[in-house]
């Protein structure tokens, strides 16, 4: 429902610096599983790598959607001006709910990279 409504909480340069976040830690997760895989430790120590992945597809998906979680749960937004509260109740709403779906769908895909790590034969 929401979704097809344009509402953002961010502008250009938070979506910006939310994709290099997300970028900077894919690619620091990455390394630590090379690491993990050269060092022959059991796979099962890759469950760990469940919140890096997680963060780096929360800001992903943060950057794409142009909503901040954290914004969204405390009712602002950040235009490239600063913080400064959301003063409609519908729009505070609309991207709450929206917060709660990037979060799920950061956490499923936390989830997927974490399992594909695991089933990869070395």
């Amino acid at each position: 429902m929401y979704e097809d409504v344009k509402i953002e909480n961010i502008g250009p340069k938070e979506s910006r610096r939310r994709m290099f976040f997300g970028l900077l830690v894919f690619a620091v997760t990455i390394v630590i599983l090379g690491v993990m895989m050269a060092t022959d430790i059991s796979r099962w120590w890759r469950l760990a790598l469940f919140i890096p992945f997680s963060m780096a597809a929360l800001g992903f998906i943060q950057s794409t959607r142009k909503t901040c979680v954290v914004l969204a749960t405390q009712g602002a937004c950040n235009f490239d001006r600063g913080e400064e509260p959301i003063s409609d109740e519908n729009v505070r709403a609309l991207l709450l709910a929206r917060s709660r779906t990037i979060r799920i769908q950061s956490m499923l895909a936390g989830l997927i990279l974490t399992f594909a790590t695991i089933a990869l034969p070395v």
